[in-house]
């Protein structure tokens, strides 16, 4: 017969269960701790009081009950997998902000208690991805989707870390596992280049109504409001934290800081390194603060040697990386990623900085309220476009990218060889049918030419090549070449006789590339800032000539300046594009304006 201890032990357990059923919290636990201060043994009541404490969120006592009830009974499977449950809770917290060792030592202690729990691989799987280890990562994944075969998830994500690894094709087939085509999977076969099934797989997202991406969006919609609202829309997932942060003004000199995770061998780099070398240190304060990889380029030592200070944050939270931004006191904080990949958005959500800027890194409005200014030109967002940016516009007089004039042009090129070389150095989900079609028939129509393309997977190699056999040209006139280091870049592109820029989505950097190597480059314009950007380019280096406004337009220039290259317009490197100084001044001067009115409208 049970013992008196243990029928009141049941009875406080009970009550303390029909309030926990109830929402009533306090009293579940204050009933609680009664059934186990009159029988310790009751393993039920430590699930039911922890499962109490993870609503209350006091995870680590829910942990430290759930731990004595293993103890007590190892057999006790309830508890082992709410164990589980509490350490993967733990590991995605730690997770979120960042705290990489601590979360995979929590999805560790999961995988002890439950060896067989598909969401602590899936979780493991997540780490490995943002830590870089892809082999890690891919194992990891495997292993939830053989525990759980319909873990749609696990298929989505393996499929990213497949595609960044260079395995485009295993990438691919893994996003098909998931019911509905996701923005990932249209994306990456738009970059192969498998036009038809994207476009089809495009028009199912656009039935279901799926959320897109904003960078996505502004890849198929050459439309300023289109992007906007996208932006807008997406930008709400970014919730400001409750941060009471105080403003100081500067003493003598304006502190910017610049934010990315491209200090390194990579565009912004390559961009940005000129500029930060030419500012005004007299007069401004410099930052750069990284989250990104810590090569040992060239790129990263300009950006370090040419800053006041240098700070790395990627092992910090968001939040923890705002405080330090506002404890060094930063005036002007910049954003260089905008909604591009690895963005950390969610610092600037936090308010660190009184101005905040969206510049260089993203062709387009963030959507966000926590962004005041975009640096801009009255060509990639002409005035009657302001409209769609949430961003207050900031014009630069000239372009609003920067032009490196630290390398040498190269050589000019006797361009005698043949055949007539046209080029492209774009990315090739920038390379849509419209004005591939266009590209072919500048082919056909100069037999002894040849387009250069940037190498990309087999996968888009091998569908690039057949759609120009489906145009009736020979696959051999379309060469793919290898991505180099910049120097090489340069000299190779002085080989070329025109580039062809992409559209929608312009070339960047590419297309001053081309303009340093004295190549010209024919753009067509378009209807958002992406695909203005060339044409910004070319007007600051006095070329809008090679600008055009229809793909017959294009395709029309291209012809006659390879049957007339006497008509190329000479590129000279005295024009406003490439003097690097006067750029930075101009920015400077777009700076001392916004935290001007800063200061008037907190006086």
């Amino acid at each position: 017969m049970p013992s008196q201890n243990y029928l009141n032990a049941i009875a406080c357990f009970n009550l303390g269960s029909l309030y926990q059923k109830n929402g009533e919290y306090q009293k579940a636990s204050e009933n609680f701790e009664k059934a186990l201060e009159i029988d310790p043994t009751l393993v039920n009541t430590y699930v039911n009081y922890a499962l109490v404490l993870e609503k209350t969120g006091q995870i680590e006592k829910a942990v430290k009950l759930l731990k004595k009830a293993v103890s007590i009974d190892p057999s006790y499977q309830t508890a082992k997998h709410n164990l589980a449950i509490l350490y993967v809770q733990q590991g995605i917290l730690y997770h979120i902000n960042r705290k990489y060792h601590q979360s995979l030592q929590c999805f560790f202690k999961a995988l002890q208690v439950n060896p067989d729990f598909p969401q602590v691989y899936f979780n493991l799987g997540n780490v490995y991805s943002d830590l870089g280890h892809s082999s890690l990562a891919i194992n990891s994944y495997q292993k939830a989707i053989q525990l759980s075969p319909d873990f749609y998830d696990a298929y989505h994500n393996l499929g990213l870390v497949c595609i960044n690894n260079g395995q485009s094709q295993r990438g691919i087939e893994s996003l098909r596992h998931v019911p509905n085509p996701t923005p990932h999977l249209v994306f990456e076969l738009f970059r192969i280049c498998a036009w038809k099934e994207a476009g089809k797989l495009y028009q199912r997202l656009i039935k279901l109504k799926v959320q897109q991406p904003p960078f996505f969006d502004l890849t198929m919609h050459s439309s300023d409001a289109k992007n906007y609202q996208t932006a807008l829309s997406w930008s709400q997932k970014f919730t400001t934290a409750n941060i009471n942060f105080h403003y100081l003004r500067p003493a003598k000199k304006i502190k910017i800081a610049y934010l990315s995770d491209g200090f390194r061998d990579f565009p912004t780099a390559h961009n940005l390194a000129p500029v930060l070398e030419h500012h005004d240190k007299d007069q401004f304060e410099i930052y750069a603060i990284s989250y990104g990889a810590r090569d040992r380029s060239d790129w990263r030592r300009r950006v370090v040697n040419s800053v006041d200070k240098f700070i790395n944050i990627e092992t910090q939270s968001d939040t923890e990386a705002a405080v330090l931004i506002n404890k060094e006191k930063i005036n002007i904080l910049v954003d260089l990623k905008g909604h591009t990949k690895n963005n950390r958005l969610g610092i600037f959500a936090r308010r660190p900085a009184p101005v905040q800027v969206n510049y260089l890194g993203y062709p387009g409005t963030t959507g966000a309220d926590f962004i005041d200014y975009i640096i801009a030109d009255k060509i990639v967002i002409p005035p009657s476009a302001q409209k769609y940016y949430t961003e207050k516009v900031v014009y630069l007089p000239h372009c609003y990218r920067p032009a490196d004039t630290g390398f040498k042009a190269p050589l000019p090129s006797p361009k005698s060889h043949q055949p007539f070389v046209f080029a492209s150095f774009n990315h090739t989900y920038k390379i849509r049918p419209p004005l591939f079609l266009v590209w072919m028939r500048i082919l056909k129509k100069l037999p002894r030419s040849v387009l250069w393309q940037l190498e990309s997977t087999s996968e888009a190699v091998d569908n690039l090549k057949a759609e120009a056999k489906l145009r009736g040209i020979d696959p051999a006139r379309i060469v793919f070449v290898p991505i180099l280091p910049k120097r090489q870049h340069l000299d190779r592109v002085a080989q070329a006789n025109i580039v062809l820029d992409s559209y929608p989505v312009n070339g960047h950097t590419t297309t001053v590339d081309a303009l340093m190597s004295k190549v010209p480059v024919i753009t067509l314009m378009g209807n958002h800032f992406a695909s203005r950007v060339s044409a910004s380019i070319l007007t600051a280096a006095a070329l809008p000539q090679l600008i055009t406004h229809s793909l017959s337009e294009y395709e029309n220039l291209a012809l006659n300046l390879a049957l007339r290259p006497e008509k190329i317009p000479p590129i000279v490197l005295t024009s406003p594009l490439f003097n690097i100084q006067q750029y930075t001044q101009n920015l400077e001067n777009a700076y001392h304006k916004i935290w001007n009115i800063y200061i008037m409208n907190h006086s």
